[in-house]
């Protein structure tokens, strides 16, 4: 049995019966990227995926669309009032079930789903829980189930147990390779005490260009030794890429899940220090790198006045391997059409290397961010 993806949209429909709006997929599109997220499924497991509809959205046409590479997935839809729909009954209950084969060209992402699943439901007659659950055979490989949601669309109260906003913390939001990756991933009761009886794993994975989950690069047990309900684990990524956490919270015979992502940088050059100097007659930052790996590089620091107002340049050099310092002199024209009332302080510093294989012609090495004159990435 093949290996597959399972892609769920769940969105109120706001088009009428002759498919999809322009309108609407790019509302799809656009919530699709930020709101993915990526469930591992075992052969034999049932996994569910609930999400709410109020009150007020009870006169909406409901669309649940899945998408598979895996044709042997079987897919149910629980109601609030605990029918179970299935492709067998759907009709008897005025419910579209359809099935096609071949991509949804317009959300690209997954054009390469070989089965699509289309199940309409018009004008829910319950407010409450709709549930999707998905079980893969066990005689079936290990298989990924991505769950997504556009919050653009009406209707859209959420996927109950993954939150919208990612909850797996990191130490920071940008790393070098070989860097470090400290995870936590904080779990309350609802009384707001802190959960100290629960098991967590991570599985950390790679994300393409396109934002796309490629493959599993580490799973990592996280544990409370403090007992304070934060759990905690470490990775060292072994190449850049954009990475997307998915950690797997098991607590009282119930499984959650909560989500981030952070960014990992080539690792060719860092920020030693910066600093600002006072000149006759204008001022000057002044920043010292140490680079891993030659090229021509793009350097972007940013200063900020007492006032909040801030101004950045961009600054190009070629560096050889070894220790380097680049000087940025700030006039004192700009400084008073910018309005930089007061002191000066270099805040941040942000920096590319060409690289004409890249698509874009560059790659991002870091953004360095000042915290009391130690400097780190972001």
């Amino acid at each position: 049995m093949q290996k597959g993806i399972l892609f769920l949209v769940v969105a109120t429909s706001l088009f009428g019966q002759d498919g999809f709006g322009e309108g609407v997929l790019k509302l799809l599109m656009r919530g699709f990227e930020r709101n993915l997220r990526v469930i591992p499924l075992e052969p034999g497991q049932v996994n569910e995926v609930s999400f709410y509809v109020g009150p007020d959205r009870l006169e909406t046409t409901l669309l649940l669309l899945a998408g598979f590479q895996d044709p042997s997935i079987e897919l149910s839809v629980l109601l609030p009032d605990d029918t179970v729909v299935t492709q067998n009954n759907a009709a008897s209950r005025s419910i579209a079930w359809e099935v096609s084969t071949g991509g949804f060209n317009e959300l690209y992402a997954c054009k390469d789903m070989a089965q699509w699943v289309s199940i309409d439901l018009p004008a829910p007659k319950t407010a409450g829980a709709y549930i999707i659950k998905a079980r893969l055979p066990s005689n079936s490989n290990r298989t990924t189930l991505c769950v997504t949601r556009s919050s653009s669309l009406l209707g859209i109260e959420g996927v109950d147990y993954i939150v919208s906003e990612p909850t797996v913390k990191t130490d920071h939001e940008q790393y070098q390779v070989g860097d470090q990756v400290t995870i936590s991933v904080p779990i309350t009761l609802e009384a707001g005490l802190p959960q100290t009886k629960a098991e967590v794993e991570a599985s950390v994975q790679y994300r393409n260009a396109d934002f796309m989950i490629t493959e599993e690069v580490a799973r990592i047990r996280l544990s409370d030794p403090d007992g304070h309900g934060i759990y905690t684990g470490v990775f060292r990524p072994s190449k850049p890429s954009y990475y997307s956490v998915l950690a797997t919270i098991a607590q009282a015979g119930r499984e959650k899940y909560a989500s981030g992502n952070f960014f990992v940088n080539p690792r060719d050059l860092r920020v030693l220090s910066g600093s600002i100097v006072n000149r006759p007659g204008f001022v000057e930052a002044i920043m010292r790198f140490e680079v891993f790996s030659p090229g021509l590089f793009e350097i972007q620091p940013t200063v900020r006045a007492v006032n909040g107002k801030t101004d950045n340049t961009w600054l190009r050099q070629t560096f050889a391997v070894g220790v380097h310092e680049t000087r940025w002199r700030i006039d004192p024209g700009s400084i008073k059409a910018l309005n930089l009332i007061g002191p000066l302080e270099l805040v941040e510093v942000h920096v590319n290397k060409q690289n004409p294989a890249s698509p874009s012609g560059r790659d991002s090495i870091g953004n360095w961010v000042s915290h009391a004159g130690t400097w780190s990435l972001k």
